[in-house]
């Protein structure tokens, strides 16, 4: 009786095997238990059993190569005005850190460099009836809370307009677990013990 069950169930096209996820156009490498496979445009993360564990998403961050998990964690970002922030979530696709950093990097001996963005209101225009913002930039190291640990660099020249906005890069390198190297404007290297 078992027997013909198991071929009925068999023939009438019910698998009895794992998920099957077909229409994949690219796929990352095994990256911290994760691997990224994208769909239509989104990204999602199957672990290495063939299971979707994050379903597909817009909001995963995508640079040269397919996104991974580092330390568990990943970047995700969200466009505000045309301006892209950048954030992180954990293995379960929980938004751990929310987006809010201009650009960040993967984390790597519990730290990650990010571009912060701090406004002071520097007054009041009574005729517009607004806050005057200045607009601050750092280069900094953060941990996987999402809290600085060390301010690096001042940055200037970066306009927070759809039209004009030019992602700030990161010239940060951890160099050993307490040494971090970062370049100023004139491209000379400044090494920080940590």
């Amino acid at each position: 009786m078992k027997k013909i069950i198991f071929w009925t169930l068999l023939l009438s096209g019910i698998s009895l095997s794992a998920q099957h996820i077909s229409g994949i156009s690219r796929i990352g490498k095994l990256s911290d238990g994760l691997i990224a496979v994208e769909k239509n445009g989104e990204w999602g993360f199957i672990n290495p059993g063939g299971d979707l564990v994050i379903d597909f998403r817009q909001d995963i961050a995508v640079r040269e190569n397919p996104p991974a998990f580092s330390e568990g964690l990943c970047l995700i970002k969200e466009t505000k005005e045309g301006i892209t922030y950048y954030g992180y979530m954990d293995k379960t696709g929980k938004t751990v850190i929310s987006p809010a950093f201009l650009n960040a990097t993967s984390f790597s001996n519990g730290l990650a460099f990010a571009i912060v963005r701090s406004k002071t209101v520097r007054g009041k225009n009574e005729y517009l009836d607004m806050d005057i913002i200045a607009n601050e930039f750092d280069e900094v190291m953060i941990n996987p809370k999402g809290e600085i640990v060390r301010y690096l660099r001042q940055l200037k020249g970066i306009l927070l307009s759809e039209k004009r906005y030019k992602q700030p890069r990161i010239e940060a390198e951890l160099l050993s677990p307490h040494l971090v190297g970062t370049r100023d404007k004139n491209g000379m290297w400044n090494i920080y013990k940590f």
